[in-house]
């Protein structure tokens, strides 16, 4: 330290701050677009079916590999836990058909269950529509939707994954319509086609020489709605019983989900 000619100790002159590089603004850019938001689970009424099922997550993979995995029920049983096997599996006229053996727990019971099932995708709209052709057991009707959407390069995944959920739902009309504040604003399209500041820097080959420790740049993402709902029949679809069951279809439905982060994370 140094004397102030008054008597005063005065502290030493600050060392310069450093310059700030191209490494802040990636570590800026992945904090955000890295973050991986929790899973979002709720359970919507729908007249007529004991529920509608929903759960979406963030998934760390390009929109189109996760959209060829759910449109291949073949592929289903490397990766769903309750998936024991697919059987019959057939294309015709734009859908897929085939026989689905789930190992299920319903009220404290635990068994394998056979549900004949249809789906169709659709690149374009990034959705695969799927629907059980007969009743099975205590299902009287099952159909939904997953949907595969990419996440834009420095958008807020939370943002996107709450946008996504709530724009599925309201086509479907389980929800009203998102409130005006809610959306986003439009961007230019010209900024749109520019690459984030972030990617800018570090396309700069002569940073990775220097050592710097930079983080790698966040992959491909995605966010994957998938919903569902289920009509039952028999004991099930007594007043008072779908409480006990709702839980349970719940947790099977968030469990698919939870496999595919697994498979992707």
């Amino acid at each position: 330290m140094n004397c102030h000619p008054a008597g005063l100790v005065q502290p030493a002159p600050p060392a310069p701050r450093p310059q700030a590089g191209p490494q802040l603004l990636v570590a800026s850019s992945e904090a955000l677009e890295c973050r991986q938001p929790p899973i979002l689970k709720r359970i919507d009424a729908v007249p007529g079916y004991l529920g509608g099922f929903t759960a979406a997550a963030v998934v760390d993979a390009p929109a189109a590999e996760v959209l060829r995995f759910l449109s291949s029920p073949a592929d289903w049983p490397s990766v769903y836990s309750s998936t024991e096997r697919i059987e019959d599996l057939k294309h015709s006229g734009g859908w897929t058909s085939f026989n689905m053996w789930n190992v299920v727990s319903v009220l404290g019971r635990t068994k394998s269950s056979r549900h004949s099932m249809r789906l169709q995708a659709d690149p374009s709209t990034g959705q695969v529509r799927f629907c059980q052709a007969e009743p099975t057991g205590m299902i009287k009707d099952m159909e939904g939707v997953n949907v595969v959407l990419p996440l834009p390069p420095g958008a807020d995944p939370v943002a996107q994954l709450e946008r996504a959920t709530q724009e599925l739902l309201h086509s479907l009309g389980v929800v009203q319509a998102t409130p005006p504040a809610a959306a986003a604003p439009a961007a230019p399209a010209q900024a749109a086609a520019e690459p984030p500041l972030a990617s800018l820097s570090f396309s700069l080959p002569s940073l990775a020489d220097l050592g710097l420790g930079l983080p790698a740049l966040c992959p491909q993402r995605c966010v994957v709605v998938m919903y569902h709902r289920v009509q039952m029949r028999g004991p099930a679809g007594l007043p008072g019983v779908g409480s006990l069951i709702r839980g349970p279809l719940m947790s099977a439905h968030t469990r698919n989900l939870e496999d595919l982060l697994t498979r992707f994370g």
